[in-house]
């Protein structure tokens, strides 16, 4: 399961200045990825899908996704490291059972050309 980096888009430090993409990043680690399959008639992938457990950050059509991404020994990801994608549509929350307690939330992603 790959870990993934949330970079967020307003990124800045305390004094106002843009953050490198690795500073600005939230990271979640080893998330579920699976292929999308496309709203055509035919068997496309349109990209992917991702589960992210409950009380993790989730990104907002705002942010980029880099899935895939390598962590160095402080735990903030290389840059340069990942694939990036965006979000596509809302999140959706998954719950157990379909009424229990809220377990994540499936977010459809699109790589970023």
């Amino acid at each position: 399961m790959p870990h993934i980096a949330i970079i967020r888009a307003t990124g800045t430090d305390r004094w106002g200045e843009p953050l490198s993409a690795a500073a600005a990043a939230e990271v979640v680690k080893r998330v579920k990825v699976w292929p999308r399959q496309s709203d055509e008639g035919e068997q496309l992938t349109a990209g992917i899908a991702m589960f992210i457990p409950a009380r993790k950050p989730v990104p907002t059509a705002d942010d980029e996704v880099r899935v895939g991404v390598v962590l160095d020994s402080s735990g903030a990801p290389v840059e340069g490291t990942g694939v990036a994608y965006q979000v596509v549509g809302d999140p959706g929350v998954y719950y157990s059972g379909g009424n229990g307690p809220q377990k994540g939330v499936i977010v459809n992603l699109e790589k970023v050309t």
